[in-house]
This record gives structure tokens, C-alpha cells and sequence, in this order.
């Protein structure tokens, strides 16, 4: 059965995720027998689900512009849309990279400082604005106006966007390689 195959029987409810990632495996497992060149790209499924965030400009995101202090990973081929921004030394001053935007999506964002060191944001949900120290969460459900801009520090700043209406699973199978 090839991928397409599968795919389409798991949209028709034929097959449950679990099934449809069997298939998805012993159909790898046939193809990488096939191909002696290639006997270990697929070793087990889940070595597709291991992703690679490439180092991707902030300005390619809509209503985004590029900073120097913050280095931005992101993986095309991830289920959902997660970008993991590093934030290198930001000496405090007023940024306004990120406009105010509205998704679809609800949001999860994660601000976590180094060691000793703050990570403050200004986070703007609709006309409110908070700034917002490391090791915090912000929710934003969708539909909100938000923007998030770094005032000071370094560390991580995540965001993850959660698209209840999309099949996760099918965007995985899309992408598994076989």
C-alpha cells in the first residue's frame, strides 16, 4: 500500500492513527528493503517523528519584522505551527517588530529566561498591555489581537499555534518518509 493509499483510508475513518502509522512503517520498512542504498533511512516510524527547526527570518512570518537579538527556528514540516525564537542580550529599549495580529489558531506562548538572567516581554492582547517576565505562559485564543516583542534579556520565546479544525495526524502522515 503506498502512502497515498494510506492516507486516503485513514480520511474514510478506515484506519485508526495507530493502524494507519503500522501501515506507514511496514510500508517504509518494504521500501528501504528495496532500496539497499537507502536500508537506513527508515529504522522505525518513529524516526519521523523527529523534526529539524532550521534557522528561519522573522520577517518570512506575516506582520513580522526582523530584530537583531533574536535568532528564530522553525520546521516546515512540524504538525503545528511551533517557532522557537532565541533571544541573544537584548539591551532594554522599546521594540516593535511584531504588529498586532489576529489567527484563527489559539496561541500558546512561552517565555523562558537564562540562568540569572530576565526575559521581559510587552505583550499586547487586544487594548491591554503587560509586560511579561520569564518562566511564563501566555494564552491567547483565537481571534484575539496580540502582538509580543522582546523589551530586554535573553532566552527562549515559544510560540505554538493550535488549530483545532486540523487533523494533526493527517499533516504527519503527509510528511512521512517513505
Amino acid at each position: 500500500m503506498t502512502k497515498e493509499e494510506i492516507l486516503i483510508a485513514y480520511k474514510e475513518g478506515k484506519y485508526e492513527i495507530s493502524e494507519a502509522l503500522s501501515l506507514l512503517s511496514a510500508a517504509a520498512k518494504d521500501t528501504s528493503e528495496a532500496l539497499a542504498s537507502n536500508e537506513s533511512k527508515n529504522k522505525n516510524i518513529f524516526q519521523n517523528m523527529i523534526y529539524e527547526n532550521v534557522l528561519t527570518p522573522l520577517s518570512t512570518v506575516a506582520h513580522h519584522h526582523d530584530v537583531e537579538c533574536i535568532e528564530r527556528y522553525f520546521s516546515e514540516k512540524f504538525p503545528a505551527h511551533l517557532a522557537i525564537h532565541r533571544v541573544n542580550d537584548a539591551p532594554e529599549q522599546k521594540r516593535e517588530y511584531t504588529e498586532l495580529h489576529v489567527h484563527q489558531e489559539q496561541e500558546i506562548n512561552i517565555i523562558v529566561g537564562d540562568k540569572d538572567v530576565d526575559l521581559i516581554y510587552e505583550v499586547q492582547l487586544e487594548d491591554e498591555t503587560y509586560y511579561v517576565k520569564s518562566n511564563s505562559t501566555i494564552w491567547i485564543p483565537s481571534g484575539i489581537r496580540h502582538s509580543c516583542n522582546v523589551v530586554k534579556g535573553s532566552g527562549y520565546y515559544i510560540a505554538l499555534r493550535l488549530n483545532p479544525d486540523s487533523d494533526m495526524d493527517e499533516r504527519f502522515i503527509n510528511n512521512f518518509e517513505i
